[in-house]
C-alpha cells in the first residue's frame, strides 16, 4: 500500500542574460528578418493552444485506439481545444471518461502536432493523440501506439521543451537537475533571436547608445555563420542532432538545462550518447530529430573540410517557397559539384535542367523510425537514390533493444569520465530499474567520488527503485551534507525513511519540507501514505487533497483518497475519488474494486457489477477484481 507513488527526474528552466522581451526589440531594427523567420517552422514550435494557427480537421478527431481499449476524441469547442478519452461498457454505455482542455501545442505542424496540458503545480503533460499533418489524420503519440501506455500521464521535461521554446523567466537554479518539473503559466511561444545568437541586452544597448559604432554593435551578439565551423554546427546541433531517441543525451554535471548559450562548444553542455542497437547499425537508424545525424555521415559533408553545415541549404530566418525549391537546394549543390563532377555521377554529361531538384534523388524523404506515421527529409546525402517504396514503407512502433552505450564524442570527455556518464545514461533511460545498471553507477561513485550532486541523484532514484530503502537513506543524507535545502533529496529522504517504516522520522521530514514547499504532489501523496499506514484517515484526506490539488491527474493519490474517505465512512466522497482515479488510469484495478464496494454500501449493486465486469477486461489486479465480482454477485443472490 505504501510507496505507490511516481519518482520521475523532473524538469526546470534557466535565463542566460537576456531580459523577457529582448526577442521583440529585435523586429524594430530586423523588421524584415523578424517577419519571415515567423513564418519559419523554430518560430512555431510551441504556443498557446488558443493562439495556435488551426491546422486540424477536426471532423476526423474522433476513433478508436484497440491495443488499449481507449477511445479518443479532440474538438474545438468556443475556441479552445479540447480532449476526451473513454471506455465503452458491452451495451456501448460510456465508462471513465476524462476531459482536459489543451493548454499548448508543441510543434509547428509542418509534419505533426502534440498536445500539452498543464497542471496547477506547473507541470506539462503530453495527451497521447497527435494531428499528423500529412496524412491530415490523427493517430496515436508516438510511444503510445500500444496496449499499457501512459495514458494521460506522461510528463514532459525539460529537454523536451528545451528545443521547442525559448528561455523562459524563472529565477536563476531552478533548472538544475533535480528541481521540479514545473513551468510558469507565460512562457515564450517558440524559438526565439536569442537560442541562436545569444542574450542580446548588450546589443540592443550598443545598437541605442552607440549606433555609429557599427563594430561595437556586431560584436556584441553572435552571428553562428562567423564562428568557427564545430561551433556554428553547435548551433544546429543543440536541437538537431540525437543520435537516438532510446537513450538522451546527458547535461553535463553542473549545468543547468537552459544554460547553453551559442559560441560554446556544445561538448561543455551536453554529453551525446550513441547507442549500439540490436539489428540497427547506426548507417541504417533513421529518426526524425536526425538532420545533423545522418548528415555528418555523408561524404559531402566528411570530404567539406568544415565547409559544408546546415546553413549550406538552410537561411534559418526563411522558409524557402515551394516554388522555389529546385533551384534554392540546386544551387546549393552547385557550390562544390560542377558540370564534370555532375557527370561522374550521372549517365548523362550535362549539368542538371533547370526544374531539376537535386535533393529528390539524393536527399530522399523517408519515414521516421520513432515517429513512424513521419515521413522528412533523410539528410543523409546518397550518391544513388534508393527504392522510394523501401524508404516509406509503414512501419509499427517498436521499442530499439539497447545492447550498448557509447559516446557520440568520447574525446570531449575526460576518460574517468566516460564510463560515469554511460552509467548515469543508463540509469535514466530505464528510471533507476535496471539493477546492474545501478550497480554499475554505485561502483564508479565509490571509485571516482565526483563532487557534483547528479549522479548521486541518479544513485539515490535507482535504491528507491530497487526498494533498497537504507542505502537511499544514506545516499540523500549525503547529498544534503552538502545541500542541506535541496528539495528532491529531501522528498526522497522522508521516502527512504517510509520505505524503512521509520514513520516518526518521515513525517518530520515531510513536515518541514511541506511547510516550506506547500505545492509538491508527491510529497504530499506520500505523507498522506504515511498517515493512512499511522489510520490517521483524516489527516491523510487532507494531504491527498493537496497532492490531487497540485496534480489533478495522479490517480494513485484519487485512490487512496477514495480509500481514506471510505475508512471514515464517507461514501460519496469515496465514490468521486476512487471514480476519478479510474477516469485518469482505467487499468487501475484496486480503484475498481474500491468503487464496487462503495455501490455495493449505497445499495447500487448493478452498476458496482458493471465497474467490475469492465475492469476484468481492461485493469490490472484481476485476480482481485474476480474475487469482488463473485462476492457481490453471491450477496446480490
Amino acid at each position: 500500500m505504501l510507496l505507490a507513488g511516481v519518482f520521475r527526474t523532473p524538469l526546470a528552466i534557466a535565463q542566460p542574460g537576456g531580459a523577457a522581451g529582448v526577442d521583440a526589440v529585435c523586429a524594430s531594427c530586423h523588421a524584415e528578418i523578424a517577419e519571415s523567420y515567423g513564418e519559419t517552422g523554430m518560430a512555431r514550435s510551441f504556443a498557446m493552444a488558443s493562439s495556435a494557427p488551426g491546422i486540424e480537421d477536426f471532423s476526423r478527431g474522433r476513433g478508436a485506439h484497440d491495443a488499449s481499449r481507449r477511445h479518443y476524441a479532440i474538438s474545438i469547442e468556443d475556441g479552445a481545444y479540447q480532449f476526451k478519452r473513454y471506455q465503452t461498457d458491452d451495451e456501448g454505455n460510456e465508462l471513465n471518461v476524462f476531459q482536459e482542455k489543451v493548454d499548448w501545442v508543441l510543434g509547428s505542424g509542418r509534419k505533426a502536432r502534440n498536445y500539452l496540458y498543464q497542471t496547477a503545480s506547473g507541470e506539462f503533460y503530453l495527451l497521447p493523440i497527435s494531428y499528423y499533418s500529412q496524412q491530415k489524420m490523427w493517430f496515436m503519440s508516438p510511444g503510445f501506439d500500444r496496449a499499457g501506455h501512459e495514458g494521460v500521464g506522461k510528463r514532459v521535461g525539460r529537454d523536451c521543451l528545451f528545443c521547442h521554446t525559448d528561455y523562459p523567466a524563472v529565477s536563476a537554479g531552478e533548472d538544475e537537475y533535480g528541481i521540479a518539473p514545473t513551468f510558469p503559466k507565460a512562457l515564450p511561444q517558440g524559438i526565439g533571436c536569442q537560442r541562436c545568437h545569444g542574450p542580446g541586452e548588450a546589443h540592443v544597448a550598443a545598437a541605442i547608445d552607440d549606433a555609429d559604432n557599427v563594430d561595437k554593435t556586431r560584436s556584441s551578439i553572435v552571428n553562428p555563420s562567423r564562428l568557427s565551423p564545430q561551433l556554428r554546427d553547435d548551433t544546429c546541433n543543440q536541437c538537431h542532432m540525437q543520435p537516438s531517441f532510446a537513450v538522451d543525451g546527458v547535461r553535463r554535471f553542473g549545468r543547468g538545462d537552459f544554460s547553453y548559450e551559442v559560441g560554446e562548444p556544445l561538448s561543455d553542455y551536453l554529453v551525446q550518447i550513441d547507442p549500439i542497437i540490436q539489428d540497427q547499425p547506426r548507417s541504417e537508424r533513421f529518426e526524425i530529430n536526425h538532420h545533423s545525424y545522418r548528415l555528418e555521415q555523408s561524404k559531402c559533408f566528411q570530404a567539406s573540410a568544415g565547409e559544408m553545415s546546415c546553413m549550406s541549404c538552410h537561411d534559418p530566418h526563411r522558409t524557402v517557397p515551394p516554388a522555389e525549391r529546385a533551384g534554392h537546394y540546386r544551387a546549393a549543390c552547385a557550390k562544390c559539384h560542377t558540370a564534370e563532377s555532375y557527370a561522374a555521377v550521372h549517365a548523362a554529361a550535362t549539368p542538371p535542367a533547370t526544374g531539376d531538384n537535386c535533393v529528390t534523388c539524393h536527399m530522399q524523404q523517408r519515414r521516421a523510425q520513432d515517429v513512424v506515421h513521419v515521413e522528412v527529409t533523410d539528410h543523409l546525402i546518397r550518391r544513388s537514390p534508393v527504392d522510394d517504396g523501401v524508404l516509406l514503407a509503414k512501419l509499427s512502433e517498436s521499442r530499439p533493444q539497447v545492447v550498448a552505450l557509447e559516446l557520440a564524442e568520447p574525446d570531449t570527455v575526460e576518460a574517468n569520465e566516460q564510463n560515469l556518464y554511460r552509467a548515469v545514461a543508463a540509469v535514466r533511460s530505464t528510471s533507476g530499474t535496471n539493477k546492474g545498471a545501478v550497480e554499475r553507477l554505485e561502483l564508479l561513485l565509490t571509485q571516482l567520488e565526483p563532487s557534483h550532486v547528479e549522479p548521486y541523484l541518479d544513485l539515490a532514484m535507482g535504491y528507491l527503485k530497487q526498494r533498497r530503502f537504507a542505502d537511499a537513506e544514506t545516499t540523500v543524507r549525503n547529498i544534503l551534507e552538502t545541500r542541506p535545502k535541496h528539495s528532491q533529496a529531501r522528498e526522497w529522504l522522508g521516502l527512504s525513511l517510509l520505505g524503512q517504516q521509520r514513520f516518526d522520522d518521515a513525517q518530520s521530514v515531510y513536515d518541514a519540507l511541506l511547510a516550506e514547499e506547500p505545492g509538491r504532489p508527491e510529497a504530499s501523496f506520500n505523507y498522506g501514505l504515511l498517515l493512512i499506514g499511522k489510520d490517521d484517515y483524516g489527516a491523510a484526506v487532507n494531504r491527498l487533497e493537496q497532492a490531487v490539488t497540485a496534480r489533478h491527474n495522479m490517480a494513485p493519490a484519487w485512490y487512496y483518497l477514495g480509500y481514506a474517505h471510505d475508512k471514515l465512512g464517507q461514501l460519496n466522497e469515496a465514490f468521486v475519488s476512487y471514480r476519478k482515479a479510474l477516469q485518469i488510469e482505467p487499468a487501475h484495478g484496486r480503484a475498481y474494486v474500491g468503487i464496487a464496494r462503495t455501490l455495493v454500501a449505497q445499495g447500487n449493486t448493478q452498476e458496482a457489477i458493471r465497474y467490475l465486469e469492465h475492469g476484468l477486461k481492461s485493469a490490472t489486479q484481476i485476480a482481485e477484481i474476480a474475487k469482488e465480482l463473485d462476492r457481490i454477485r453471491a450477496g446480490a443472490n
